[in-house]
């Protein structure tokens, strides 16, 4: 495993957001979405603000997705500051 891989950190995120698209994209086009693990945590107008309530509820470990976007486009995923990273790879 390597360590920046976001569909091994963030896989949960990643399937909350499959399962929650069609909803969001007619609902909230161009916003961001907030994810943590499986929960949808909320929709904001811009990445700051997104980011912002990130930080202040979780500290690290939260992905940010623009709604409307493509499903493997991550806008930004935040992870401790160093994470572990497996021997071998």
């Amino acid at each position: 495993m390597k360590w920046n891989d976001p569909a091994i950190y963030f896989a949960s995120e990643l399937a909350s957001s499959e399962r929650h698209s069609w909803e969001l994209e007619r609902e909230h086009h161009g916003k961001f979405a907030l994810y943590r693990g499986e929960e949808l945590v909320g929709v904001f107008d811009d990445t700051i603000s997104a980011i912002d309530e990130g930080h202040r509820r979780f500290g690290s470990h939260f992905m940010v997705q623009a709604i409307g976007g493509t499903p493997d486009e991550v806008l930004l995923g935040v992870l401790p500051a160093f994470p572990e990273e497996e021997s071998g790879d």
